[in-house]
């Protein structure tokens, strides 16, 4: 998991996953906070990372959100579930459902807990914060996440509804979702404040995945959402609409990352990267066979056209965080490589650290501190030019007055209209919500390591997830990672990894870090070759 506060990019959570002289691939647990310093160039081969010791702060999590306080001086942690990178009998309990707060310090910073709210702990939970509120959409809980459902490793629940805080007040709100995902099952999701558009509070989720209605949502149930709509979430009346899109719409997918900013021209746009079409493969290997995702897409809005850009794929990944670092660039960390790269020792980006230029639209080796400010890239400037700012046709006329400011009763059209196009799938309209964190690859004393990091107004006093155990439906794992009867057992354990605070500088020349979400099976993934995992 990766969040930027103030001047710097912070990862947490998750594995390292590392490869040593060609030995079977092992992982461990990332039990440090990292930060990198984002006031001053860097090339990705050379970058120092500074390890900043977790002597009493949250247990290192796998597939969680971090967002960060409007301050810019810390961010916070919750959701997530405990690492599988050891053996069974070797595991921790799942930690509390606490809210934590890092409080920066330069290159350093402290740990503290803020509240313990009387939620569930879930995992691939989408999230996105605005205007003083993180949002927190869909995910799903299960023995690694909540000590209640520890002695049974099939149970799965779902998480079933939009949690708010407030940061300010320090309040939780948890609104149903039931009109938008009637299962009650989304994760994995894209989700977006869309600053600057049109009035506060108006949100944008979608991709991920979901249960067919009635479903089980057991392993090899799931379904994954189409790009040809999203769905958009008012919050300032609690209701969600559908606007379908058009373009080069991305094939559906799952465990990827993307990054929203607002252009130059009046628009937001959105990038997408990676991700993986195999939602319920048994196994990491199953999830790289099928992955070639190495395409960059936008979304622009209000046209709601998706553009794929004109570039030579480079390396393609899942289960990998992205955040905008600087004016214009977006940093890629970690995440699960191809099946032909995940055996390599090293990561093909410097340190598991890809950087995409989101104006000139190319992939780089180097932060440039100094970039100029964003600008909408000239392919979709063109278009806007050319075809208009506008989709030639809007879903309903709420959300053309959301964009328009066309005054227009919400009453008159349903909150969770199903997508408006016949190309559009049949399943529920549910954007599953997800954000998985990141893996890193890092060469440590001539070994090369991956970080594998583990990333309604109807209020309801407690989430859906609290239900009678009698209530809950008993799942196959979601993740791709091995049942815990089947998890390899790591041979040793590196003496100093984690034990005390460093700042060191990987060798360019034979270490790469990838950060991967932490999520279950989200290893060198959630949330991933010699790799970092979310997982």
């Amino acid at each position: 998991m990766a969040v930027v506060t103030g001047n710097h990019l912070y990862i947490d959570g998750g594995e390292v996953y590392y490869v040593n002289n060609g030995s079977t691939p092992k992982s461990l647990p990332l039990n440090s906070t990292y930060s990198i310093d984002l006031s001053k160039s860097w090339s990705n081969d050379s970058v120092i990372l500074n390890q900043i010791d977790k002597t009493s702060a949250p247990r290192s999590l796998n597939v969680g959100n971090l967002f960060p306080d409007p301050s810019g001086t810390s961010f916070y942690q919750w959701n997530g579930k405990i690492s599988s990178a050891l053996p069974y009998d070797q595991l921790p309990d799942p930690p509390a459902a606490n809210l934590w707060q890092f409080r920066a310090d330069g290159d350093q910073g402290k740990w503290s807990l803020v509240t313990a709210p009387n939620l569930k702990r879930l995992s691939r939970a989408a999230s996105t914060q605005g205007n003083g509120t993180a949002y927190f959409l869909g995910g799903f809980g299960d023995w690694r996440s909540d000590k209640d459902y520890y002695s049974n490793t099939s149970l799965r629940f779902s998480g079933g509804g939009l949690v708010t805080y407030d940061i300010q007040s320090q309040s939780w709100n948890n609104y149903s979702i039931e009109e938008f995902a009637p299962t009650g099952w989304s994760f994995d999701a894209n989700f977006h404040y869309l600053e600057g558009m049109g009035r506060e509070g108006l949100l944008l989720a979608m991709g991920g995945a979901t249960s067919p209605p009635g479903g089980t949502n057991r392993q090899g149930d799931e379904i994954l959402n189409p790009f040809n709509y999203v769905t958009l979430y008012d919050a300032m009346v609690n209701k969600w609409y559908n606007q379908s899109t058009s373009g080069d719409i991305p094939v559906k997918r799952f465990s990827t990352c993307s990054v929203g900013i607002a252009g130059d021209n009046g628009t937001f746009e959105i990038f997408l990267y990676g991700g993986s079409v195999t939602a319920s493969a048994s196994s990491g290997e199953e999830q790289q066979t099928n992955l070639d995702f190495s395409e960059v897409y936008i979304l622009s809005i209000p046209s709601f056209r998706w553009y794929k850009t004109n570039l030579k794929p480079t390396t393609s990944r899942f289960r990998h965080t992205c955040n905008v670092i600087g004016q214009r660039q977006m940093v890629v960390v970690g995440g699960l490589a191809s099946l032909a790269l995940s055996r390599l020792p090293t990561d093909p980006w410097g340190q598991g650290l890809g950087i995409f230029d989101l104006t000139d639209l190319e992939w780089k080796s180097s932060y440039d501190a100094s970039a100029s400010p964003y600008q909408s890239p000239n392919m979709v400037k063109e278009s806007i030019a050319k075809d208009g700012r506008y989709p030639s046709s809007w879903d309903s006329p709420v959300v053309e007055g959301l964009f328009t400011n066309k005054a227009v009763d919400n009453d008159s059209s349903s909150s969770s209209p199903e997508p408006a196009t016949s190309g559009k799938s049949n399943n529920t309209g549910a954007i599953v919500g997800g954000v998985i964190g990141g893996i890193v690859v890092l060469a440590l004393i001539g070994v090369a390591v991956w970080f594998l990091l583990r990333r309604s107004r109807k209020p309801h006093a407690e989430q859906q997830m609290l239900v009678e155990h009698s209530k809950m439906d008993e799942h196959s794992k979601l993740d791709d990672e091995p049942p815990p009867t089947k998890r390899a057992e790591l041979n040793s354990e590196p003496d100093d990894l984690h034990s005390h605070s460093e700042s060191w500088e990987m060798d360019g020349g034979t270490s790469h870090r990838f950060e991967l979400p932490a999520s279950e099976g989200q290893k060198a993934s959630n949330h991933s070759s010699g790799m970092a995992k979310n997982g």
